[in-house]
């Protein structure tokens, strides 16, 4: 069991970034195992001066619970994300774009998050001072159903056998889409930060695409029945430019009439 107590103090005034403002967050709830994943996706950018804070807190939140109960994504998007110089990776993937055509706005500040994709009070996206208390809420509810990967690496041709079992507990729905996403770690890449660039900035859980598509691919026609098990199996082949060892390889199921992820798994590709 863990406690986690985090201080954010920040007092500055942004035009293009959210920023938290008092009572700063301090949580000391107790949790123990997390009977369900929480899956953690920050909307940052190489330009959003604000986003290393957020950064900050996101690692802290996956360090203090475990990386396989607390998942992290950076998803690069918004116009802050297009790299200005030669020497900026771009980070911006085809899932992150479309990711945030449709939970922001071009006028949305970052940094920006969502814990589970959950609406909560008729929103979804909330700074990051909210998401340790809403990683826990999720974390004690009770899943819909259990899941593992298995991951085969081929160096050869640069391929990966993905081995999906999705174990549901209550009877799901044909709403329910099964996705896969990448992320890649170490990330070295000039970042914003306040009234500086760091030139050397680590960016890590960077979104880098998605084997099933942004908004997967659904698991059962007229949805799983309570104590059934599904199991899917797909062939990737690892793009150009991505760092083998440094992949990592996030499945979860959502229901796509909510886009409200039931539950998730995690495995790197060299552990």
């Amino acid at each position: 069991m863990k406690n986690l107590i985090i201080l954010i103090t920040l007092s500055f005034i942004a035009i293009s970034c959210d920023i938290v403002e008092e009572p700063y967050l301090q949580n000391e709830k107790t949790i123990g195992d997390f009977r369900k994943k929480v899956i953690l996706l920050d909307f940052t950018a190489i330009n959003c001066v604000y986003c290393p804070n957020a950064n900050k807190v996101s690692q802290s939140l996956a360090d203090a619970y475990g990386e396989k109960n607390v998942i992290l994504f950076g998803a690069h998007a918004s116009d802050l994300a297009k790299p200005k110089k030669p020497e900026d990776v771009d980070m911006r993937s085809e899932t992150s774009t479309e990711l945030f055509s449709k939970f922001a706005t071009p006028t949305t500040g970052l940094p920006i998050g969502m814990v589970n994709q959950k609406l909560k009070d008729g929103v979804r996206l909330m700074n990051f001072g909210l998401w340790d208390k809403e990683i826990i809420d999720e974390s004690f509810l009770e899943p819909d159903l259990t899941m593992d990967m298995e991951l085969i690496y081929n160096e050869t041709d640069s391929t990966v056998k993905i081995s999906i079992q999705c174990d549901y507990l209550k009877r799901g729905n044909e709403f329910d889409n099964l996705c896969i996403y990448i992320s890649e770690d170490s990330i070295v890449s000039p970042q914003k930060n306040n009234n500086e660039v760091i030139p050397d900035y680590v960016h890590n859980h960077v979104l880098r695409g998605s084997v099933t598509g942004t908004f997967g691919e659904p698991l059962k026609t007229g949805g799983a029945e309570a104590g059934e098990k599904i199991t899917k199996e797909y062939t990737y082949k690892i793009p150009d430019g991505f760092r083998h060892n440094k992949l990592r390889f996030v499945a979860f199921v959502q229901d796509v009439k909510s886009y409200y992820i039931k539950q998730a798994t995690a495995e790197h590709l060299h552990e």
